[in-house]
């Protein structure tokens, strides 16, 4: 019976846990430098069985495991939305003084009565934005992938493009494009104008379909003939889902803080 293992063993056993986890032995590193230059060969690669390159939802899943690492133990949420939602308040207050013309012991006891109307509701947004974006992210991010992909295949039937073809590029897509996002939790951590300031940049480029600009592999680039049309229509029906799960994120903690 063996006792024990040797250090090089031990060592060997870590490397083949880290490499599993990352999928290197699968060709992650070969995905993502092929997925810059040439998304639709990946794509097609996937689709035809061609196992050189990492499955789509593997590298969407590794990819959110990252994204729970850092956001985890390096970016507060919780302080990042509440610091956003007082600064909200806090405007409207000296936007209504201003306007009001309120000297200073009004505009005191105007700042008590919102914190008093507001303090509540804000303890409670703030923890469904922070839980949002620390706890729920994995299942979120997965869940939209899925919703936005059947959303898109109802919605348009004539692109002739199947489920499986839009989840794989979709998946693709958000997992590569993961690290850009954790650059940006970053800088909120970081500043919380920093933070908003790029956001808003995405949020203009995505919406007017010029995502390629930003993303690492956009969606549009798996798709040749209709790739903008495509990605348009992909990036429209994400907003969809994602509103609809946040609105029920947002109800199942209303009932929640209320039962």
């Amino acid at each position: 019976m063996e006792k024990g293992s040797k250090p090089s063993e031990d060592k060997g056993a870590v490397i083949d846990l880290i490499k599993e986890a990352l999928g290197y032995e699968q060709g992650l590193w070969r995905t993502l430098v092929d997925l810059r230059s040439k998304p639709k060969d990946v794509l097609d690669g996937y689709l035809a069985a061609d196992r050189k390159y990492v499955s789509p939802f593997k590298l969407l899943t590794t990819s959110l495991s990252l994204w729970l690492l850092i956001n985890g133990f390096f970016v507060d949420w919780y302080a990042i939305w509440s610091q956003l939602f007082t600064s909200t308040v806090e405007l409207e207050t000296s936007l209504i003084a201003w306007v009001g013309d309120f000297d200073p012991a009004k505009r005191a006891a105007l700042d008590r009565k919102m914190l008093e109307l507001t303090g509540p509701l804000l303890s409670m947004v703030s923890r469904i934005a922070g839980d949002l974006f620390s706890r729920w992210y994995v299942p979120f991010a997965i869940l939209s992938v899925i919703g936005t992909s059947w959303l898109f295949t109802r919605m348009n039937p004539e692109t002739g493009l199947s489920l499986r073809t839009v989840m794989s590029a979709f998946s693709y897509s958000v997992g590569s494009n993961i690290p850009f996002y954790l650059g940006i939790s970053v800088c909120f951590g970081l500043h919380l104008y920093l933070g908003l300031g790029l956001l808003l940049i995405m949020s203009i480029l995505l919406l007017t379909g010029k995502a390629g600009k930003l993303m690492y592999a956009a969606p549009g680039k798996f798709f040749e003939d209709q790739g903008k049309q495509v990605e348009k229509k992909l990036i429209r029906s994400s907003f969809i889902v994602t509103f609809i799960l946040q609105v029920m994120v947002v109800i199942g903690y209303v009932i929640y803080f209320n039962r």
